[in-house]
């Protein structure tokens, strides 16, 4: 939620570079914080990731009327809003006060399906509208994706650490998901994979971790298939559901997608089939085996290939 505050100004143009340098300090390298003009009585510039660039542009007076001014941070909002009010109260002899918590102008979210990755040709990238071309969300990401279920994954490279992490944001260029995680994919039905410091799990569209992330190697994960997901913990596979329950043990050196409702696992260097409860329906006892397909699936047993119904009778 943004913090709503309401100021008037004692001194104008006069301060009008300081004032913009204060703001470049607060906000440059913070990619969580924006700040937006309202009803078009700040004159406040547009920042870039350039400090350089941002204090050579001249801001415009300070208008001698109240001004309404929103400061949204995804991580720690309270704590920038209480340095800026400061700052002004140092600076410029603004009177600041709180109003109260104020929600963000209305406007209607898109989906983003109406947006494309661009870069700045200065290694920044954001995105503009496909149709008029015109930019919706200013550069200042250091790689970008496409939208996917009203969701965009960016990337920012953390220069201290030598690495880089990634979040999601939306079709306003507001971060939902905050940008902390070391490998991302995009939302399936409303559930993406993330990764941090090695270990896999799961998130929701707000940000909220729905399965722990204790798995590891999910690297070839590509959705869930039938609500359900192989994944490795312990050197071992097992599955999962959406809820995060383990619905088999992790014992497996092997385990295949669910299809048709059963799931191809290998297990002592045998294969069979395990259906959506976990229960081995197909006993594992195959040298070699493939996935269902219209009701049977082929197996190789001592040599001999052959196909199997879902109740493990072979058939023609």
């Amino acid at each position: 939620m943004a913090i709503k505050y309401q100021y008037k100004a004692k001194e104008y143009a006069s301060r009008s570079k300081m004032y913009l340098e204060v703001i470049t300090d607060l906000f440059i390298g913070n990619p969580n914080l924006t700040l937006e003009e309202v009803n078009n009585k700040l004159g406040i510039t547009i920042l870039t990731s350039d400090k350089e660039e941002a204090t050579r542009r001249k801001l415009p007076p300070i208008p001698n009327s109240k001004a309404e001014l929103y400061l949204r941070d995804a991580v720690n909002g309270q704590k920038y809003c209480a340095i800026f009010i400061e700052k002004l109260k140092e600076n410029f002899g603004l009177e600041v006060k709180q109003i109260g918590e104020g929600e963000e102008e209305e406007s209607e979210i898109s989906d983003g399906s109406n947006l494309e990755p661009f870069d700045d040709h200065k290694s920044k990238w954001g995105y503009k509208d496909k149709n008029t071309g015109e930019i919706v969300i200013k550069p200042k990401w250091d790689e970008t994706w496409e939208f996917e279920e009203g969701l965009a994954i960016v990337m920012l490279e953390e220069i201290e650490d030598e690495k880089y992490v990634h979040g999601f944001i939306n079709s306003k260029g507001e971060v939902i998901v905050p940008i902390i995680y070391d490998k991302v994919k995009d939302f399936d039905d409303g559930i993406a994979l993330v990764e941090k410091d090695g270990e896999y799990g799961f998130i929701d569209k707000t940000g909220k971790i729905v399965v722990p992330l204790k798995y590891h190697n999910a690297n070839y994960f590509n959705g869930w298939s039938e609500g359900y997901a192989a994944l490795l913990k312990d050197g071992k596979y097992g599955y999962i559901d959406r809820t995060g329950k383990e619905i088999t043990q992790f014992k497996y050196a092997k385990a295949k997608d669910f299809n048709e409702g059963l799931a191809l696992v290998m297990f002592d260097s045998k294969w069979g089939f395990i259906d959506t409860t976990g229960k081995e329906i197909i006993p594992i006892k195959y040298d070699d085996a493939e996935q269902f397909k219209d009701g049977r699936a082929k197996v190789e047993l001592d040599g001999d290939e052959f196909y199997i119904d879902k109740e493990g009778n072979k058939v023609d």
